[in-house]
């Protein structure tokens, strides 16, 4: 679950790292100029999260944002990682 805003949405990318590395894209560069993003990514809203499906839970994840454009500024307010083991 993330909570963040920004003032183009469209410059971000999301992604979620698993201890083992592997990195996940969560959210692409389509947002436009939305400037909230509160959602909740789940193996239903977001197919690629099923390439973590069998993998390891344990260990450090790591939630990843990347502002592409550096003029646009936003404030990461919470995000949370919840797994089913």
């Amino acid at each position: 679950t993330v909570d963040l805003e920004h003032e183009f949405l469209g410059d971000l990318e999301v992604n979620i790292i698993a201890p083992s590395g592997q990195v996940v894209l969560l959210q692409g560069r389509t947002l436009g100029s939305r400037t909230v993003l509160q959602t909740t990514y789940s193996l239903d809203s977001t197919p690629a999260l099923k390439q973590l499906l069998n993998k390891p839970a344990a260990g450090g994840w790591q939630f990843q944002v990347i502002d592409y454009s550096p003029l646009d500024t936003g404030t990461l307010k919470s995000w949370e990682l919840l797994i089913g083991v």
